[in-house]
């Protein structure tokens, strides 16, 4: 979000970082009348347990990019393994090499399409794998499925709705005729 505002803006590069004000300046521009003691509790307690919320919010905020960005990279391995895709490997014996041997049968056709099967059509598949079935009998119904579904996204992404909806009726703003 911060870099699309870049690229919209690219003068904000260029201009002063903003000096942070002390807490008697931020005191000072209060309009409510504050006496000696409120404003002795603000500055000793009250502004450091907000900084500290702060400086909490945006860790917080940064450990759960981390583990979102674990997360799609957990599910893009798991995509490239059931399409039969050759992942890298981090040993330094074997970077950028491809792995090699009996590998078993890719039980999808590309990893993308990994994206498009619901849940339990995936589990289904990897459960196939697990008996050992023929590739040929691991659901094409599921496979056949997901390529529709891949097929149809665009037309569906493209869809707007209103952001409130009263009653019943969900139609889109745009009326296409697909």
């Amino acid at each position: 979000m911060f870099l699309q505002s870049l690229l919209r803006n690219p003068e904000q590069l260029h201009r002063a970082p903003l000096q942070p004000k002390t807490v008697d300046q931020l005191l000072a521009e209060v309009q409510t009348p504050l006496n000696a003691i409120r404003r002795h509790l603000i500055r000793r307690y009250l502004m450091r347990w907000c900084q500290n919320a702060v400086g909490y919010r945006e860790n917080t905020k940064s450990v759960k990019m981390k583990h979102h960005h674990q997360v799609r990279e957990a599910v893009w391995h798991i995509a490239q393994l059931m399409a039969g895709e050759t992942a890298q490997t981090d040993d330094d014996d074997n970077k950028g090499q491809k792995r090699e041997g009996n590998l078993p049968a890719p039980l999808i056709p590309d990893a993308e399409l990994f994206f498009f099967l619901k849940t339990n059509e995936a589990l289904e598949l990897m459960r196939g794998a697990e008996r050992g079935t023929a590739p040929c009998l691991r659901a094409p119904s599921y496979l056949a499925k997901a390529k529709l579904r891949r097929r149809l996204f665009p037309q569906m992404d493209a869809l707007r709705f209103d952001e409130f909806i009263k009653g019943f009726r969900m139609a889109p703003r745009v009326r296409k005729v697909f």
